[in-house]
């Protein structure tokens, strides 16, 4: 696999579509933390795929909002029963659309499908969530999750396509905005 196309996997393994940037905003006010975090993604595969999204959250964090934009249209979705989201997601991917699942499989690890993506479609993944922040002392800490990896040990909720892929390699521009609340 070439180290530019690693990204989201296709549930097939076959293919994948690759990171192109990450933007990042944190607020911390007190012991808060608000981060606002967007993935983009683009479909250079030649072809159209369903992909997983695995994704990392702190255990403790809260997830606010979750958000697919697809070629400028933005996509958000509403809860319900896990039967009810798989049936209402497999029915608009046989009528061609394209569609997104998300479910939470443990404390702080998410994964969403999506289905249909087209090729040479971008997709931005954005999310948002807060946490609580211990103090110690005279110093506190934040952390952004930023992947899911062999070397922090291998998640055993995941279905094999679930799994990302990993590479020490790969460079991506990231952005990073703080901002302190008094």
């Amino acid at each position: 696999m070439r180290h530019d196309q690693i990204g989201m996997m296709s549930n097939d393994e076959a293919h994948s579509i690759a990171l192109k940037g990450v933007n990042v905003a944190v607020t911390l006010a007190g012991l808060m933390a608000e981060t606002h975090l967007e993935q983009r993604y683009c479909n250079d595969s030649g072809v159209n795929l369903e992909i997983a999204y695995t994704f990392p959250l702190p255990v403790d964090g809260v997830l606010l909002h979750f958000e697919i934009e697809l070629n400028g249209k933005a996509h958000t979705g509403h809860v319900v029963a896990r039967k009810e989201a798989e049936k209402e997601y497999e029915a608009t991917i046989e009528k061609g659309d394209a569609a997104f699942r998300l479910q939470k499989l443990a404390d702080g690890l998410f994964n969403a499908s999506l289905g249909n993506i087209k090729s040479g479609e971008e997709v931005i993944v954005r999310l948002v969530w807060v946490e609580t922040l211990s103090w110690n002392g005279n110093a506190m800490r934040y952390r952004l999750p930023t992947t899911l990896a062999p070397r922090y040990g291998s998640p055993d909720k995941l279905q094999p396509w679930q799994r990302p892929v990993a590479d020490t390699v790969v460079e991506y521009p990231l952005s990073l905005k703080l901002s302190l609340l008094a």
